[in-house]
């Protein structure tokens, strides 16, 4: 029976979220807390499809293969499945008919599951045999780390790895297959979450750091800059900040203070193409960069990062407990801004190799006894990680 196991990054904003509906660059990067998918080919008795999303609340959910095979046996299936909005309907109306979900996140999981599976059968020929599949993840989820790309992106990996399985040998994806897998999970976000200004889907499938402007629909640049993955300390603000609701106080700044406003948004997008700048230069140094020209260049960094959250806060897109943490670094040593719209905590860039240097350790020690007395907390990870991939650590299996 085949089995296997995949999984796929968060994300976080390094510049520019606020401002990439007006036409300016944003800089993300692909953030190592992975969702993992685990996949198990069922035998043909009992036939059924069996999902397990705990993150979600939804266990061992069993669903008769039969009922799906009715689902796509439908004389309009295939002129439906070619529009995809109405295709969503009638998966929402297969989902709701038949009580799989009680929650809102229940729904949006099983709208992704569904999407993915049965478009991705067509376009890559998939037999949809009974399977488990299991999906949990180590990202808080609605706190703006990209935890529904990041399952959407495991999905759409695993479905066509099956694919190719079926076909004969398979274990690693090639560009081309990324390529659309990641196709895949944009099309499902513009469709489910009426997504018009999204890189996510980029970011989760080939991981490292990725550029993004949008200029109109069909106008559009990116670039996967591939940096070393770097240290980070990601600490929980203990708010959550509404994405829609920056937006519009974005909108509200535009229109009350015109000229002032796109004066600090253009400062915005000098941050981001410098911080694009200083990332290539880390990049095409490599390994063999001097250890002192590197810590400069981390500064440098650090500094960009700490002037876009300075301007995000002229703009009133930061709060209270954002610019608390901040404050904090910047006592320690360190500087610190939000990780993107709707976001919930903040990211302070540590120096390379920080953990070989008793200094440095030093330094970090003390930031973290700093945040706790002010009753904050950060874990230690890194950014600019692999993107999706297939695993062989079985560990977080359950039949």
């Amino acid at each position: 029976m085949t089995s296997f196991q995949i999984s796929a990054p968060g994300r976080i904003i390094l510049c520019g979220e606020h401002t990439v509906m007006y036409g300016k660059q944003v800089v993300a990067a692909s953030l190592n807390l992975r969702t993992m998918l685990n996949f198990y080919e069922l035998p043909l008795e009992p036939g059924i499809v069996r999902i397990d999303f705990p993150d979600v609340g939804i266990n061992r959910l069993d669903i008769p293969l039969q009922m799906i095979t009715n689902f796509i046996s439908n004389e309009n299936y295939y002129l439906v499945l070619d529009d995809d909005i109405i295709f969503l309907r009638h998966v929402q109306y297969f989902i709701t008919l038949n009580g799989l979900w009680s929650t809102y996140e229940q729904r949006f999981s099983l709208q992704t599951f569904f999407f993915l599976l049965l478009v991705i059968a067509k376009n890559e020929e998939l037999v949809i045999k009974s399977f488990h599949v299991r999906l949990t993840t180590q990202l808080t989820i609605s706190a703006g780390l990209g935890s529904s790309t990041s399952f959407a992106t495991c999905l759409a990996a695993c479905f066509l790895h099956w694919s190719c399985l079926q076909k004969g040998d398979h274990s690693e994806f090639t560009s081309e297959e990324l390529i659309r897998i990641s196709t895949y999970v944009m099309s499902s976000e513009e469709v489910i979450q009426n997504y018009v200004f999204n890189q996510d889907h980029m970011v989760c499938t080939h991981g490292r750091v990725t550029t993004f402007q949008f200029r109109e629909p069909l106008n559009t640049q990116s670039e996967i800059i591939n940096t070393p993955e770097m240290y980070i300390m990601l600490v929980d603000a203990k708010i959550c900040l509404n994405k829609s609701q920056r937006m519009k106080q974005l909108a509200y700044m535009k229109c009350r203070y015109g000229n002032a406003a796109d004066v600090l948004l253009d400062k915005i997008d000098v941050i981001s193409q410098e911080i694009v700048t200083i990332l290539r230069i880390i990049r095409d140094q490599g390994t063999n960069m001097d250890l002192q020209l590197l810590e400069g260049l981390y500064e440098n960094l650090q500094t960009n990062l700490s002037l876009n959250q300075d301007f995000l806060l002229n703009l009133d897109l930061s709060h209270p407990n954002f610019d608390t943490i901040c404050l904090i670094a910047k006592t320690c040593g360190f500087k610190g801004k939000l990780t993107g719209d709707g976001s919930s905590k903040v990211i302070i860039l540590l120096p390379p190799n920080y953990h070989a240097s008793e200094e440095h350790r030093s330094k970090v020690n003390n930031l973290t006894r700093c945040l706790a007395e002010k009753g904050f907390s950060g874990e230690i990870i890194t950014i600019s990680c692999t993107g999706v991939r297939l695993d062989t650590d079985w560990r977080n299996f359950m039949d």
